[in-house]
């Protein structure tokens, strides 16, 4: 019992003593507790000026809203003000600096590419009254877009029963072929080949069956050439080509030519512009005799324009055997009125070869021998105005040449007089003082109505001749070109003059002045397919230019168009 006791007081006394070690600790920890949250609240009170917010909820909103007081704004018609009809503004007067971009200059060219459909080749065919007949064709191949080629084909000929043994034919064919290199070169070949023949007819007195009645000539062409499509890193623009042609006749003429030219361009700046061009001209004619022609020429020009105005210096460096000279190559222009009226005057000059080829290409009747062969050295001195106005185009120019060895044509005198023979014709050669004036004028009156317009004097005086025979003092042009039905009809019509020609005493017939009206037109039915007409020569006058061989009258020329694509 005893011992039951002192265990009893002793369990209470450990009892009491952890009790005692967890109120201290208790206390220990709420004292520090105390103490921490004593410091924070002296430390958040001493902050004064730092806001405080206080979040309350209302849960009775509509109470509160009807606490307050409400605004009533009850729905009505808006009025809107109109604005004033004129306005009044105020415009300071200053300047504005204004800058552009540096001009990019253009290739000269681009390569061609497929793009949109376009009508590749044409065909025309017709023949008409005295019998006359025309053949064109042509077409272009767009291999891809570096290379294309062209070929021109046409066919013409005149068998009239009004005028004894009147007959002409002439035939052409050409071609080229153009290749653009990755470099931005331009390379090009071309060739062709022409055949002419003409006629004899009207002769003075009667000739006999063993008597050459015609000729025929025919010249071969070919060359190459070279140039730039864009723009290179130098800046310069350049050409080169060389050309040769090789003409026979059927009376054993030849005429050999071949032509080497090139051109050079240079821009300095936005104003400045230097172009140098050189060539070389060489041209071999042989019947009996041979006779030889060339020269070589270089013509530096520098050229500055800004604005209304341009000015252009440069020479012609020419040389010819033995023969040398410098002329100028010079124009001066002024724009008076922008656009409308600008004022020109210049000076240049040069060389010119005197070939059977250019010859014939003005007078068929060709003697089969020529003597002698010179090259033409001219001065010319030349001024005038031209413009637009009002869509009107107009070049008004006048002026003055000095011209050496040039050819004038006269009948050539047979070996035997007695002989029956047809009159051909020679070149001679004199010294000539040419004074002339021309207008020429575009105007379209309509949208597709365009009229046009060239009128043309020339005064001779000749050093030895007694005057400048068988070329036409005045020369007037008139004619319009009128397209409606959205292209599908076009009509077209000119008139003509041509003043009667001076001639030796010794003709035998004499030469007359020349009215002249055509017209034409062209229909097209379909997208490919067409007809045209030409009417020519309405007034029926024969023109007589070079002695018995008097022009075509009245003749009419019919046929069909194809296009394709």
């Amino acid at each position: 019992m005893k011992s039951s006791r002192i265990h009893a007081r002793k369990l209470s006394n450990l009892r009491m003593r952890t009790i005692m070690k967890f109120s201290i600790r208790t206390a220990f920890s709420t004292i520090c507790t105390l103490i921490f949250l004593s410091l924070t609240w002296s430390h958040l009170h001493a902050q004064d000026e730092l806001p405080t917010s206080e979040v309350e909820v209302v849960k009775q909103f509509e109470a509160r809203l009807v606490e307050s007081n409400r605004i009533n704004i009850q729905p009505e018609k808006e009025v809107v003000q109109p604005l004033p009809l004129n306005f009044e503004y105020e415009v300071l007067n200053h300047q504005e600096e204004v800058t552009y971009n540096p001009p990019e200059i253009k290739p000269r060219g681009y390569r061609t590419g497929r793009g949109p459909e376009i009508y590749r080749g044409f065909l025309k065919a017709g023949a008409g009254w005295p019998l006359n007949y025309l053949g064109q064709f042509g077409y272009r191949f767009d291999i891809d877009r570096q290379r294309n080629a062209n070929i021109f084909a046409d066919l013409r000929g005149l068998n009239d029963g009004q005028v004894d043994d009147r007959k002409v034919m002439n035939a052409t064919i050409q071609g080229d072929a153009n290749y653009y290199t990755d470099l931005g070169l331009k390379l090009s070949g071309f060739a062709g080949f022409k055949r002419d023949m003409f006629q004899y007819y009207n002769p003075p007195v009667e000739i006999d069956s063993l008597t050459t009645s015609k000729v025929n000539y025919n010249d071969f062409t070919v060359g190459a050439a070279i140039q730039n499509y864009k723009e290179n890193n130098f800046g310069i623009d350049y050409k080169l080509m060389i050309e040769g042609n090789f003409l026979n006749s059927s009376f054993a003429q030849k005429n050999n030519t071949f032509n080497i030219t090139g051109q050079v361009n240079k821009k300095f700046g936005e104003s400045f512009v230097l172009s140098v061009g050189l060539g070389s001209f060489n041209d071999n004619y042989k019947d009996i005799d041979e006779i030889k022609q060339n020269y070589f020429e270089l013509n530096p020009v520098l050229t500055y324009s800004t604005g209304r105005f341009k000015i252009s210096g440069g020479v012609f460096v020419l040389s010819s055997g033995s023969d040398a000279s410098i002329k100028p190559d010079a124009e001066v222009e002024v724009g008076i009125v922008a656009n409308s009226l600008h004022a020109f005057v210049g000076a240049d000059g040069g060389y010119k070869i005197n070939t059977l080829r250019n010859f014939i290409s003005e007078n068929p009747f060709m003697a089969h021998t020529m003597d002698s062969l010179r090259i033409t050295n001219t001065n010319h001195y030349y001024g005038g105005i031209k413009g637009n106005i009002n869509g009107i185009s107009y070049n008004l120019q006048g002026g003055y040449r000095l011209q050496k060895n040039l050819p004038i044509f006269q009948i050539q005198t047979p070996l035997d007089t007695l002989v029956d023979h047809f009159l051909l014709y020679e070149p001679v050669f004199d010294d000539a003082t040419n004074i002339y004036g021309e207008l020429s004028v575009s105007m379209p009156l309509l949208e597709n109505l365009n009229l046009y317009s060239l009128i043309r004097y020339d005064h001779y005086e000749m050093d030895e001749l007694p005057e400048a025979y068988y070329i036409p003092s005045t020369r007037i042009q008139i004619g319009g070109k009128y397209s409606m039905m959205e292209g599908r009809l076009n009509l077209g019509a000119d008139f003509n003059f041509l003043t009667a020609v001076k001639y030796p005493e010794n003709e035998f017939r004499e030469p007359n002045a020349v009215f002249d009206i055509n017209l034409n037109g062209e229909y097209l039915f379909t997208d490919n397919f067409g007809a045209f007409v030409q009417l020519n020569n309405l007034a029926d006058s024969r023109y007589i230019r070079w002695q018995d061989y008097e022009g075509l009258g009245l003749n009419v020329l019919a046929g069909i168009s194809l296009r394709f694509k």
